[in-house]
């Protein structure tokens, strides 16, 4: 499929008794071209279907079939065409697409009490569906009602007429959009009537969450710096082992888009019961040592070694958790005693 730009003087005939999809007859005469002289099945482009005196319908039009044109997105109407009335059905560009060219995101998704809210950011403005729409002051809400806790979802806007009017949250993913006016954006798979706007992970309740240590909106347009710190961890421990065992209760949870620098590190003190030996941590990522290493040598029993694994790196969007393993190589028991702490910024 492929957007024509609208040609000047493509006009033809119908009498077809539909609202949206015409049968056509041919060039209205020599002066006029038919829309197969530019078009092939498949194809849109802007334009426009009127009934003198009775009705007008101006939008998005494609060639659906040999010989007939569909208005696929309206963009303006009035009236109701007539049964077997005469319709004039041409290129031409809407008023409405005359304003669309900027690609617009004036805004922000946020968790506010326990919904989601599409506030408006630097203007009002969030293109849908190829026009300009203009989001409420107040912005437009969604509540957790009926989520599955644990899902990774995407966060769809939707428009009625002029104003984004809904939330939708699903796990179909999105694409970027090839359709006029909005080429570029993200948009859910397979519908371009529905802008990206952010992500979310639910959690149980169901409820959206937002904390310090799980990070779980996030906006799509303006986004912020996502900073996370976990609990301290002071009790975690290892005896005997050279690979590193993951340790949870430092655990932070987050939402990213592959374009984002991940920045992990996991600081603290680790000591070792038994002198002279090797003990360590590493940052984990999805369970996953990743990074260098931090090991150190104890010179005495119980000696306080400060160390510090830090990660910079780059992740598939959506859902990950960081901590850090914990090993004692060279005998003894690692101990987390006097505090590790995992901590990230994302974006």
């Amino acid at each position: 499929m492929t957007f024509v730009a609208p040609r000047d003087r493509v006009l033809e005939q119908s009498t077809s008794n539909s609202q949206s999809v015409f049968a056509v007859t041919g060039a209205l005469d020599l002066s006029y071209d038919a829309f197969n002289a530019s078009m092939s099945v498949g194809d849109t482009t802007f334009g426009a279907v009127v009934e003198p005196g009775v009705a007008f319908k101006s939008g998005l039009l494609t060639y659906s079939a040999t010989n007939e044109v569909t208005v696929s997105v309206v963009h303006e109407s009035k009236g109701t065409f007539s049964a077997g009335g005469t319709k004039q059905v041409f290129m031409g560009w809407p008023a409405a697409a005359a304003v669309v060219a900027p690609v617009y995101g004036q805004c922000k998704l946020v968790k506010s009490g326990s919904n989601l809210v599409l506030l408006p950011f630097n203007g009002n403005q969030l293109t849908i569906d190829g026009r300009p729409r203009t989001i409420p002051a107040g912005g437009v809400s969604l509540a957790p009602t009926g989520l599955t806790p644990g899902a990774n979802l995407y966060i769809y806007a939707t428009a009625s007429g002029p104003d984004v009017n809904a939330l939708e949250a699903v796990a179909t993913g999105h694409a970027t959009s090839t359709a006029p006016g909005q080429m570029g954006m993200e948009v859910k798979t397979g519908d371009d009537t529905r802008t990206l706007v952010g992500f979310a992970r639910i959690i149980a309740g169901p409820a959206f969450a937002d904390s310090a240590t799980q990070r779980f909106v996030y906006s799509w347009f303006n986004p912020e710096t996502l900073v996370l710190t976990g609990a301290t961890d002071a009790s975690s421990t290892e005896t005997g082992t050279s690979s590193y065992a993951e340790k949870t209760p430092s655990k932070i949870e987050f939402l990213c888009r592959a374009t984002d620098a991940v920045h992990v590190a996991a600081t603290g003190v680790i000591t070792n019961a038994a002198s002279a030996s090797a003990v360590g941590i590493s940052v984990m990522i999805d369970g996953v040592a990743v990074g260098i290493p931090h090991d150190v040598n104890v010179s005495s029993a119980s000696f306080r070694c400060p160390v510090g694994p830090i990660v910079n790196t780059k992740l598939s969007e959506m859902y990950h958790y960081a901590d850090f393993g914990m090993r004692a190589n060279g005998g003894g028991t690692a101990s987390a005693t006097y505090g590790i702490t995992t901590t990230a910024r994302i974006g």
